[in-house]
């Protein structure tokens, strides 16, 4: 018998459902406006792609899309996830996208690129949502943008805790944005020259 996953994607590779997201539209309009002609994004934490498909559409011509996420298996092995995610994301041609199947903190090791915007939407317990933050910010050049998923919402209390840590810590973020549950961070400053 399939799962419901299963009988998802099935739907969804014929055309007779749309991906499942947790981003509302406004938020993806905001995240849109920030994008428009970057060339290094990240995405933490990529579902099935609704946003990566977003990110990718705008995003600059020469531009790259990193999409970390682990992507879990089931249990033939499969993940249902990634399969939507990488065909969605594939319907827009624009700039290159790369699918980094791990967890953040180990995509993390000998990453070496500038990050013009971060999206964190991965596990939103407060110690990986800090990890995330800790690890991955340090790539973003200064005047770049990091946008925290669910940071504005009691049913996630360790990005609320963040975002207010962050907000508290005058002069490397600013704080330049929020609506519906996402906050939008400017860094002010080079981390790592």
């Amino acid at each position: 018998m399939l799962k419901s996953i299963q009988v998802h994607w099935l739907l969804h590779r014929m055309g007779l459902q749309k991906v499942r997201t947790h981003t509302r539209q406004v938020e993806h309009e905001v995240l849109e406006r920030y994008v428009q002609g970057q060339r290094h994004i990240v995405e933490l934490g990529v579902f099935e792609g609704a946003s990566s498909l977003m990110l990718r559409k705008a995003m600059a011509v020469d531009g790259k899309l990193w999409c970390v996420d682990p992507f879990p298996r089931g249990r033939f092995g499969i993940s249902y996830q990634y399969l939507i995610a990488n065909r969605e994301v594939n319907k827009s041609t624009n700039g290159t996208v790369g699918f980094v199947q791990k967890l953040s903190h180990e995509a993390v090791k000998g990453w070496q690129e500038p990050i013009d915007l971060l999206f964190i939407d991965a596990d939103h317990s407060y110690q990986a949502v800090r990890r995330d933050w800790d690890d991955w910010s340090p790539y973003v050049k200064a005047g770049g943008i990091i946008a925290l998923h669910d940071s504005r919402t009691l049913k996630y209390p360790g990005v609320l805790k963040l975002v207010k840590e962050i907000t508290a810590d005058e002069g490397a973020y600013r704080n330049v944005e929020e609506v519906a549950t996402l906050t939008v961070f400017e860094k002010l400053a080079n981390d790592i020259e």
